[in-house]
């Protein structure tokens, strides 16, 4: 995310070497997303598995905005949705191109 260093670093006063930590959780995030999709590729049609990868982003997007219309701002309320948001686009990604492929 663009704006999540500036957050992290600045606001929250972390060091860029704990933020780069912290992103490991959207890494594994989109790791995550991916193997769900390739453990249910024998049994998930493509378009099924977009569709419920949009459903996470939905809900991943929902964990986004409303702690900031509240104003709860603290390091895991960034982090753990940005986390959910990656494995909704790993679960996207492969089942898009192998859509495009198919």
């Amino acid at each position: 995310s663009l704006m999540s260093p500036f957050l992290i670093q600045q606001q929250l006063h972390w060091s860029p070497s704990l933020y780069g930590w912290s992103s490991l959780f959207s890494v594994l995030g989109f790791f995550g997303g991916t193997l769900i999709s390739r453990y249910s590729i024998k049994t998930q049609t493509y378009s099924n598995m977009v569709l419920r990868g949009l459903y996470v982003l939905t809900v991943a997007s929902a964990f986004m905005v409303f702690p900031a219309l509240y104003s709860i701002f603290n390091v895991w309320m960034i982090v753990l949705p940005m986390a959910l948001f990656m494995l909704g686009v790993g679960m996207i990604y492969p089942n898009t191109n192998r859509g495009a492929l198919a």
